[in-house]
């Protein structure tokens, strides 16, 4: 894994390497494939010697201007994800991935957006709840789309694989931020907001949500509540579609 992992180092890192030609895109593709295999079969161990190397490495590459890279590398660090020994050493980078993970979900490459939005999944049910809460909480009031919108399905995962703690203690953190991106000019943000309040009515239950609920209009209660009926009865809850026949919380009137 060394041999590896000082293959993709950058120059400025290594001024040993400076006497040799960089890595063609070839190289470091076929370098990725391999340190792929190695993060799957190496013993944990191994992983932790190298560890902060391999992630300094990973999120460095994020930085190149190739979609193909960075697909590779997000696909590297999903399987680190999934080594479960690995994820108290994570913990130590929580808002340090979190904010790397968004920045990259906004690249116009669609195969990288999905490869960074897997990560960031994986990481809502991995990381510890509450450090991930408080990434998570200021970027849905405060950043515009997609950032917002990444914002609330990692925290919707999060409340589905967590339940009630530690989530409710953070309601007057989080609430205003959904209560405000569920009258968001876009429709995404505002379903997804659809989907977290809801995620959240089923883990905290109706009064310790009903104060952050007294500013919605009244079309906009009536319709989270049709869909908060609705997941009681199905999980998870059905893809909010109409009150009605045409509305749904794309267009809340």
């Amino acid at each position: 894994m060394r041999k590896i992992l000082d293959s993709l180092k950058p120059f400025s890192e290594d001024p040993l390497m400076q006497s040799r030609l960089p890595l063609t895109e070839e190289e470091k593709k076929s370098a990725l494939y391999t340190l792929r295999e190695l993060v799957q079969d190496a013993s944990t161990a191994t992983l932790l010697d190298h560890f902060k190397s391999l992630l300094r490495i990973l999120l460095g590459l994020l930085s190149v201007n190739s979609g193909p890279i960075k697909s590779l590398v997000l696909v590297v660090l999903s399987e680190m994800l999934k080594r479960r020994s690995l994820t108290d050493h994570f913990n130590n980078y929580v808002e340090l991935l979190i904010l790397k993970m968004f920045h990259i979900y906004r690249d116009p490459c669609k195969e990288v957006q999905r490869s960074a939005e897997s990560c960031i999944i994986d990481m809502s049910t991995l990381f510890n709840p509450e450090m991930v809460i408080r990434v998570l909480a200021p970027l849905i009031t405060t950043e515009p789309i997609p950032v917002n919108l990444i914002s609330i399905k990692m925290l919707t995962r999060l409340i589905e694989a967590r339940g009630r703690h530690p989530v409710q203690q953070y309601l007057p953190d989080l609430m205003p931020g959904l209560v405000q991106a569920y009258d968001n000019e876009d429709s995404s943000v505002r379903k997804s907001a659809v989907f977290c309040m809801v995620a959240l009515h089923i883990a905290v239950g109706d009064e310790a949500l009903k104060p952050y609920l007294a500013s919605l209009n009244g079309s906009k209660l009536k319709l989270l509540n049709v869909y908060i009926r609705r997941a009681q009865h199905s999980s998870p809850p059905a893809t909010p579609r109409c009150q009605g026949e045409h509305s749904d919380p794309s267009d809340p009137s």
